[in-house]
């Protein structure tokens, strides 16, 4: 469960019903954190969404846990706190994942080049690991079309996204399928 500690909205709230504590607890207990997915490590929009995803990174390494990123995207830091977070954080992990050529420069401008790896998004790789689910009508060189989709209308105010959205969405991917033969994978967040 992934609470707000400092940074973000709310969190006196957590202290006090010991949601916060909880997460403390259960970082300090195990051996690792592994925190992955999405655009998570970047500064612009605000220090508040910037530590409520670096606030866990930073206590599992106050706590001297290992710090594993994985699947993650890097934005090149804007200000001096996202700077200095974004460097403490990358030379102290123990491998990141990172999905795109700008998060392999970003960990490579701040210190993190030699633990920092670019591969496709970990979803991709689901066939391989259960091999039972792979459509057996498909062939294995059929063309595929990744579907993402994140939980929630207008994810972060950026991207409105409501039925006309979905429909248009629909026809596309009918047309798609229709010219080219494509498998269609829908990749749950």
């Amino acid at each position: 469960q992934k609470v707000p500690l400092l940074g973000q909205w709310g969190w006196p709230a957590n202290w006090l019903d010991g949601s916060a504590a909880a997460v403390v607890r259960r970082i300090a207990a195990h051996d690792a954190l592994v925190l992955g997915g999405g655009d998570l490590l970047r500064d612009d929009r605000g220090w508040k969404n910037f530590f409520y995803s670096m606030e866990t990174v930073l206590l599992a390494l106050a706590l001297r846990k290992p710090l594993y990123l994985v699947n993650v995207g890097c934005g090149r830091p804007r200000t001096r706190y996202g700077r200095w977070a974004m460097r403490f954080m990358l030379r102290r992990a123990r491998f990141v994942l990172v999905r795109d050529r700008r998060s392999v420069g970003v960990c490579a401008e701040l210190g993190g080049a030699d633990r920092c790896r670019e591969d496709r998004d970990i979803g991709f790789y689901l066939p391989d690991l259960l091999p039972p689910l792979r459509p057996k009508t498909a062939p294995a060189a059929a063309p595929q079309i990744v579907v993402a989709l994140r939980a929630g209308a207008e994810h972060q105010s950026y991207y409105p996204f409501g039925a006309a959205e979905v429909e248009s969405l629909a026809r596309a991917l009918d047309i798609a399928v229709t010219r080219t033969g494509a498998l269609v994978r829908f990749l749950p967040f």
